[in-house]
């Protein structure tokens, strides 16, 4: 049975002030009696807008939304995709973890550090079977370079990383399937579990490595695609909300690609860990420091997940 070992593998400007200038048209005379009926009549549409408009802010006021419905309405738009379902499970996994760890020894209650662990193995085995649904998403990235830079990026060398990420992925997955047949029914199919899952580990850690320099890549040209808007914004002074638009989306991306690689560095040291052929019998690193290594992986996930998400 696996040790809890479950990986991570793993977005309108507003337009310049017009110049323009109202010009008032020429009043034009007219007879007393249209101006008495012409008054009467606009005193009587000025109150019927005025009731209109009482009307709608009252509604507004009765409608207004609380904290706890923003919230539900966040999560529930959040929690759709399955990627961020996992990160959510990935979360709990992790925190079930370090529950388990700290109440190890509470004699108080014997039974709850064990209770803990054995929810954290199932939510690790849950995150497994949703991994079986992994492979297309690779092939289609092989297919299609969208794991590359999405025609946004002029340094080649990221749409070619893009490529190693998928069929490292590609590679990963049937062993993967392999090693979570064998740990769930493992009288069913003969084969090592601990060495095919050591080698499915030694694919994810090129897409993580691939993952890091491809981050570093992308932030390096996101900089100097800013430093270009901060000198066309010193120059067109009649630009100043569109160019400053443009630099925040770039300062999130950056940001967004930061987080990524404090992420990767993360994962780095279990994977190696996981990528040794004996690492279930005679692991390289003790387990607090790699499910450490996890649990603060998978928060840094989820501030990056949410933050991609409220801009």
């Amino acid at each position: 049975m696996s040790s809890g070992k479950c990986h991570g593998v793993s977005e309108d400007e507003p337009s310049g002030a017009s110049d323009a200038v109202d010009i008032i048209p020429a009043l034009k005379e007219t007879d007393t009696w249209e101006d008495d009926a012409e008054s009467e009549e606009s005193k009587e549409m000025n109150n019927h807008k005025r009731n209109i408009t009482v009307a709608k802010n009252s509604v507004l006021v009765s409608k207004q939304v609380s904290p706890l419905d923003s919230f539900l309405s966040f999560y529930c738009d959040f929690s759709g995709p399955g990627i961020n379902q996992d990160r959510i499970l990935k979360l709990a996994q992790w925190l079930l973890w370090f529950a388990s760890h700290c109440t190890k020894n509470k004699s108080s209650n014997p039974e709850l550090s064990p209770g803990l662990r054995k929810m954290y193995f199932d939510l690790s085995m849950a995150r497994y079977a949703l991994r079986l649904l992994g492979m297309p998403t690779a092939l289609q990235a092989i297919r299609s370079g969208s794991w590359g830079g999405g025609g946004q990026f002029q340094n080649k060398k990221i749409d070619q990383i893009g490529q190693v990420m998928a069929w490292s992925m590609l590679f990963y997955y049937p062993l993967e399937y392999v090693a979570y047949a064998k740990w769930t029914s493992p009288k069913w199919i003969k084969a090592d579990a601990e060495k095919f899952s050591a080698y499915s580990c030694r694919f994810w850690l090129v897409y993580i490595v691939g993952e890091m320099i491809q981050c570093i890549l992308k932030m390096k040209e996101l900089r100097q695609q800013k430093r270009l808007l901060m000198l066309e914004k010193e120059s067109h002074s009649n630009k100043d909300d569109e160019l400053q638009s443009e630099i925040q989306v770039i300062d999130k991306s950056i940001r967004l690609n930061l987080l990524q690689v404090v992420r990767d560095i993360c994962f780095i040291p279990p994977c190696m860990n996981w990528s040794l052929l004996d690492w279930e019998r005679k692991p390289w690193l003790k387990e607090p420091l790699v499910n450490g290594l996890m649990l603060t992986e998978s928060i840094v996930c989820m501030y990056q997940s949410i933050r991609a998400k409220m801009g």
